[in-house]
């Protein structure tokens, strides 16, 4: 009897909604957020406020692929982008469950879970330093879409401080080796500097000219220290 009680409570879910480790939204069949708990508001680092009553899709990209307001949806996971309040992007899995009561569709429970990937991006550059290449990646971890990346010079997301630094490096090892790594800033489309750690590999031609550079470069922000 006594676990009858406890399973009709509603105390018993708020409690759970609220206490739960990952994030959780409570959303109206219009998309609308009605409640958010303390581990989204930590997450993405949000007041309550700023929250209820706000579209998903502010916060959540792609927000549209849950299809609000299907009756026929049922539970599903989705992979995708959630949007922190000082505008990078962190890349998450939902899992969206249709609530239902004498309406066909009264909401959803969204559980948010941050993905901890290795935080990577692949890049290209011609011989004069412009990128040909990024991956999709620096998205999530730099703000940018590729097509805002390709076709510009390197130096132009360095720190002006630490352009001849790098040049002076990178033209050195064009002629000393084939393969380097070095540390340099990164900054991000909100305007703050990430500290990289980048191995590159250098493809020549016959003649030994330097024809492509290919970079992987690895946030280590919070792990070695800013100078």
């Amino acid at each position: 009897m006594l676990l009858n009680n406890v399973l009709s409570s509603q105390d018993l879910f708020q409690s759970y909604f609220e206490h739960h480790p990952d994030g959780q939204l409570l959303i109206d069949a219009e998309g609308r957020i009605r409640q958010a708990n303390t581990a989204i508001l930590s997450m993405l680092a949000f007041e309550r406020e700023e929250l209820l009553q706000t579209s998903l899709d502010r916060y959540i990209d792609p927000a549209g692929a849950i299809g609000f307001g299907d009756s026929r949806m049922a539970a599903s996971k989705l992979e995708c982008s959630a949007r922190h309040s000082q505008g990078h992007l962190i890349e998450v899995r939902l899992t969206c469950v249709p609530l239902r009561s004498d309406e066909p569709q009264a909401g959803w429970l969204i559980t948010i879970e941050k993905l901890e990937r290795p935080r990577y991006i692949v890049s290209v550059f011609s011989p004069d330093g412009v990128f040909t290449y990024i991956s999709p990646s620096v998205t999530a971890l730099l703000g940018y879409l590729p097509e805002e990346v390709i076709g510009k010079p390197a130096a132009a997301f360095n720190p002006p401080e630490e352009i001849m630094r790098l040049v002076e490096f990178r033209g050195l090892s064009y002629i000393q080796r084939d393969s380097v790594r070095f540390v340099g800033r990164v900054r991000h489309k909100n305007g703050e500097y990430r500290l990289y750690e980048t191995t590159s590999e250098y493809v020549r031609d016959e003649a030994g000219e330097i024809v492509q550079t290919i970079c992987i470069g690895r946030d280590i922000t919070g792990v070695r220290p800013v100078d």
